[in-house]
């Protein structure tokens, strides 16, 4: 019959035993064994998309902070840390007064700043902390994390526009039956 060949029927680029014994069964055995590799090569390949979808988010949210960051340095606010990641520090830096770290946890960050809860006694008192500032000072600061969001993604969609891809004609596909 055409397409098999030793008792064996080809089945959407596999080799299928149809029965019997002998090397029949031992390409069967070869045939699980392959099954088991691209179910195992497929877990990889998850495992590394999920690490590279942290990853890229985890710079999104460091671009965010860094724009909380910059905008507290104009103001003049003390920042007490940059941290990349939460939890406990791991190991950093410390420039000028600014601990920059990086956190056992690494999915997100954060910026601390002097005074940035009400419940500090300093909080109003010293004139660096982020509520001693006037509102509209505290205004730039919160929403200069989201700006930097929306840098980022202006920066990254022109910097694809920018990339010249092939373009296909209709001669190129292959025609849907």
């Amino acid at each position: 019959a055409p397409g098999k060949r030793d008792g064996i029927e080809p089945h959407e680029g596999l080799q299928v035993p149809v029965g019997g014994h002998g090397p029949a069964r031992l390409r069967e055995e070869e045939q699980q064994f392959l099954a088991h590799e691209v179910q195992f090569q497929v877990l990889i390949q998850s495992l590394e998309d999920i690490l590279w979808v942290l990853v890229l988010i985890g710079v999104m949210i460091n671009i965010h902070e860094l724009g909380h960051y910059w905008a507290a340095r104009i103001f003049d606010v003390k920042v007490e840390a940059f941290s990349f990641g939460f939890g406990p520090r791991l190991f950093g830096f410390r420039r000028g007064e600014t601990d920059f770290r990086f956190s056992l946890i690494p999915f997100g960050g954060y910026v601390k700043m002097a005074g940035d809860h009400a419940a500090d006694p300093n909080a109003v008192q010293d004139p660096r902390a982020v509520l001693a500032k006037p509102r509209w000072q505290r205004l730039i600061i919160a929403f200069a994390g989201p700006f930097m969001n929306i840098v980022l993604a202006v920066a990254v969609l022109t910097g694809a526009y920018m990339v010249r891809y092939p373009k296909l004609s209709p001669e190129d596909l292959d025609p849907v039956i």
